[in-house]
């Protein structure tokens, strides 16, 4: 399965779209985000949404419909939410292409297209759902209204096999040890980003910290910062950024005054 040859089908059979919905939940969700973006910043004859799956089923927007794609994820292929939002999509009318690491899953039930993908140690970027969604996002984009940068978008998902490998390594040796100990220093963290690094601060706070580590924490925007959440910021509160993708940033306490910057390449 590869995206050019399932958009160039789904178009073939429905038409152009006039929309793209992106559901999804939870860790699932973060790997759509990017491709949300892209398309919400260069697409100009279609708009694109992204719904928390059960926002989704609940507030059914009222235009999706024959001229709807609809792309979902579910990791494990059972999130109800999902599976419902897939029924609802594919009862109105919409093209549906779900993906999930579970063959024979309920979301692979063969109503629609599902796409399994692998999952582990050493999978390309491009077979996992982040490389996945932005590789159907940029074939519609390309094959709807034309996409120019749509060659150096797949070198760069290819590229992310090699810097990311370094990239952990490096964050790891230099900030591993110091992150623990703040770990243990703080009761309460700040996750803050923007733009397409916002579904990894929202990833890193909901999966990685309150999932895993059952660690308290809040994930805020960063244009959003100093337009409330700066006033409450006080020594105790460990605050981490992800900003620019070329770096990492980290600073503890009253902000900006110990600001620490990690390049990671």
């Amino acid at each position: 399965m590869n995206a050019h040859d399932l958009i160039k089908e789904a178009i073939a059979e429905k038409g152009k779209f006039d929309s793209v919905y992106w559901i999804a939940c939870g860790g699932s969700m973060i790997d759509l985000i990017p491709a949300h973006e892209l398309l919400q910043r260069e697409a100009t004859t279609f708009t694109s949404y992204i719904y928390t799956a059960r926002e989704f089923d609940i507030m059914r927007p009222r235009r999706l419909g024959e001229k709807s794609l609809v792309i979902a994820c579910s990791h494990s292929g059972n999130t109800p939410e999902v599976v419902e939002g897939c029924e609802i999509a594919f009862a109105a009318g919409a093209t549906v292409i779900a993906q999930t690491d579970n063959a024979g899953s309920k979301i692979d039930s063969g109503k629609w297209t599902t796409w399994v993908y692998p999952w582990g140690e050493g999978v390309p970027q491009a077979e996992v759902p982040a490389g996945i969604s932005l590789s159907l996002a940029a074939e519609l984009l390309d094959q709807q209204e034309g996409y120019a940068d749509l060659a150096d978008m797949y070198a760069g998902i290819a590229e992310m096999d090699k810097i990311l490998p370094p990239a952990r390594e490096k964050v790891n040796a230099e900030l591993g040890d110091r992150f623990a100990k703040l770990c243990q220093e703080h009761e309460f963290f700040y996750i803050l980003g923007s733009g397409p690094n916002f579904s990894q601060t929202y990833g890193f706070a909901i999966c990685s910290l309150m999932e895993m580590q059952w660690q308290h924490c809040s994930y805020i925007h960063s244009a959003e910062y100093f337009h409330g959440p700066f006033e409450a910021t006080q020594d105790g509160v460990f605050t981490s950024c992800r900003w620019a993708p070329a770096s990492a940033v980290l600073w503890t306490s009253a902000p900006l005054r110990s600001l620490r910057r990690i390049p990671i390449r």
